[in-house]
């Protein structure tokens, strides 16, 4: 091939003692240019098919780094901006606001909380070693948990 050797071809000449005539050898020559140029291109689009496939891998990867980035993100700045709130001997915080306040970082932890399971799960997944078990949900089911798990930061507004 036009790369390198791709495999080797014998010919059994049997009882024929002078070998293939020129027309023979010149049809032979060609019958194996031609297969090595088939393997060549079956060569080709394998690779090109494994970048693809390696393009769109590291494509999610970053997006599910940029998403899970900016997931963390939130939480931690919610909860470090409220402690500091909390410890700020100059804030004069009622009972209830500073009741408000703690319940909101203990809602963004819960939340952190979840998306570090979310991530460990994920990663578990990727790696052969949590078994799925596919099968059919009613919709209203899925909407249903969406709604009851996100009750707390949809309050006030209708869904």
């Amino acid at each position: 091939g036009a790369r390198g050797t791709l495999g080797v071809v014998g010919l059994a000449l049997g009882a024929h003692d002078g070998g293939p005539s020129p027309a023979h050898r010149q049809l032979l020559e060609t019958f194996v240019a031609q297969t090595a140029l088939a393997l060549e291109r079956a060569s080709l689009a394998e690779a090109a098919a494994r970048a693809t496939v390696a393009a769109e891998t590291e494509r999610t990867r970053n997006a599910l780094l940029a998403a899970v980035s900016h997931d963390v993100r939130t939480p931690l700045a919610t909860i470090s901006a409220t402690a500091d709130l909390l410890l700020d001997p100059q804030a004069d915080l009622t009972g209830a606001g500073r009741t408000e306040l703690l319940e909101g970082v203990r809602e963004e932890a819960g939340r952190l909380n979840r998306l570090v399971a979310n991530l460990l799960d994920l990663t578990r997944l990727e790696s052969g070693d949590f078994p799925l078990h596919i099968e059919p949900c009613p919709l209203e089911e899925i909407v249903g948990a969406a709604l009851e798990h996100t009750r707390g930061r949809l309050r006030g507004r209708d869904v």
